[in-house]
């Protein structure tokens, strides 16, 4: 049990390392100049774009995880699992969410 919930604690630590910079961009900031100054377009890169997470997928996936841990076990074994399920679907879910709502520009 500790080893599951280190893995869950782990990836959530992961997923949270990206953040806006230089090349990653919110959606609210799309279309919002920051900065105009005329001349000529020398150069250009492209950038990502963080999608609107609604959080369905969290929702989704940890209904799912929940369900699918409920055939697993019985009395508290099947509790456990239940909620070890809920955890990492969640977890699962919301990345999913994310990466498709994730976008080029």
């Amino acid at each position: 049990m500790k080893k599951i919930l280190a893995a869950c604690l782990s990836l959530t630590l992961l997923t949270s390392c990206a953040h806006q910079g230089q090349d990653r961009y919110s959606y609210q900031d799309v279309g919002k100049p920051t900065q105009v100054r005329w001349g000529t377009v020398v150069s250009h890169r492209l950038v990502s774009i963080e999608g609107e997470n609604t959080g369905v997928g969290a929702v989704a996936g940890g209904v799912g995880g929940a369900i699918g841990g409920a055939f697993l076990g019985d009395g508290a074994g099947q509790l456990a699992a239940m909620l070890v399920g809920a955890v990492v679907a969640g977890v699962a879910g919301n990345m999913a969410e994310q990466a498709v709502q994730d976008y080029g520009g």
